[in-house]
């Protein structure tokens, strides 16, 4: 079955489908304003010609923003909602870049390999997950999380870990950051892969500690600030599984 988009109430209830096209859909972000939704369209296949497309909230009106030959995903609204930050390997290597919301004017913000751009509260930064770190054990990807300018400028490495650190989500008062991280996999490499754990940093880079024990990604912080939502994925890793 492929992957879609769906809508469900904060209390769990009214699911509801918002796509129906062949192939997956996912990667979704909502505007700041609660009408539309981009997310990562793969109706040829994943990773053959991903586009980033808008809906409104009840999943009418889809339409392609990039319309380019390349791969584009991990889209993110800027906090006002006139830009939208992205992915894209239009250029060989994976970078992140910015388009207003009606896709115009799309502009590479990096020069090193950049996915998963994800805004500050104020609009200021962007922070994204990037392969420029040094390789992880056996030769894994080196991902971590490096913060720049909204413009592109003032890069700046925010973890130095083995293994990957990525998905950066910022908190609503932009003081931290949440991130999912591989450092202390609790030594289980299994056909699931290493085992990612959520963490919590400052927004400055320091004080990152760990606030899961068990497998955790795509994280979203609550409006208040005080819980930081994940999916529960169980894994081959885990002993027991507490639902």
């Amino acid at each position: 079955m492929d992957d879609d988009i769906y809508l469900i109430n904060a209390d769990g209830s009214g699911l509801r489908r918002l796509t129906s096209n062949p192939g997956e859909e996912f990667d979704p972000a909502w505007s700041p304003d609660g009408t539309n939704v981009v997310y990562r369209d793969s109706r040829r296949g994943i990773n053959n010609d991903d586009e980033v497309f808008e809906m409104t909230a009840n999943g009418s009106q889809q339409r392609d923003l990039t319309n380019d030959p390349a791969n584009e995903w991990g889209p993110a609204w800027s906090p006002v909602g006139s830009m939208i930050a992205f992915s894209s390997d239009r250029g060989g290597l994976p970078q992140i870049y910015l388009m207003h919301s009606d896709g115009s004017g799309q502009t590479r913000l990096t020069d090193i390999e950049g996915e998963y751009p994800a805004w500050s509260p104020d609009g200021t930064k962007i922070a994204f997950m990037s392969q420029a770190g040094a390789p992880g054990p056996g030769g894994a990807p080196g991902y971590e999380i490096f913060v720049m300018d909204a413009d592109g400028s003032a890069l700046q490495g925010l973890t130095h870990a083995p293994g990957e650190d990525g998905w950066p989500a910022w908190s609503r008062d932009g003081s931290q950051i949440a991130f999912s991280s591989t450092r202390d996999d609790h030594g289980q490499l299994g056909p699931d892969g290493p085992l990612f754990d959520v963490y919590v940093m400052n927004a400055d880079g320091s004080d990152q500690r760990r606030v899961t024990e068990r497998f955790g990604q795509f994280t979203t912080w609550s409006p208040d600030g005080r819980y930081i939502w994940f999916p529960r994925v169980a894994t081959s890793c885990d002993q027991t599984v507490q639902e």
